[in-house]
């Protein structure tokens, strides 16, 4: 353990490879991502690797991600809320789509419509 930080990666029938801060570790068929050297000594690298890891193994690519369907979320809660409000009847078909719908833009434009449409299917117009 001395010298600069590095890794000796041994595999068989295969040349010793020595990886250097600055470099990744990868392991196809058994890596997911490649692990930064860094990672394996530095906490906040560490910390970015497992947090990384556990976003992908919930579905989700980063952080934004998951905000951006929180925020999709709850625009498609207004529209079913303000529908229901203004007294329209809301089919099975209409409550999946908006509960479906991903794109911020577009579930804005619904809510907008949804304020002024005589029936909620109306919305998609």
């Amino acid at each position: 353990l001395v010298g600069p930080r590095r890794v000796e990666v041994h595999r068989p029938n295969e040349p010793k490879q020595t990886v250097h801060p600055g470099e990744d570790l990868v392991a196809p068929g058994i890596l997911r991502n490649p692990v930064p050297v860094e990672a394996l000594y530095d906490r906040d690298a560490s910390h970015r690797v497992v947090l990384r890891n556990l976003l992908q193994r919930e579905g989700y690519d980063s952080i934004a991600a998951i905000r951006d369907e929180g925020i999709a979320q709850g625009i498609a809660g207004d529209i079913l809320a303000l529908l229901e409000d203004r007294g329209l009847a809301i089919g099975t078909a209409v409550r999946e789509r908006i509960a479906a719908g991903r794109d911020s833009a577009e579930l804005r434009r619904w809510l907008l419509r949804a304020a002024r449409v005589s029936e909620a299917q109306q919305i998609f117009d």
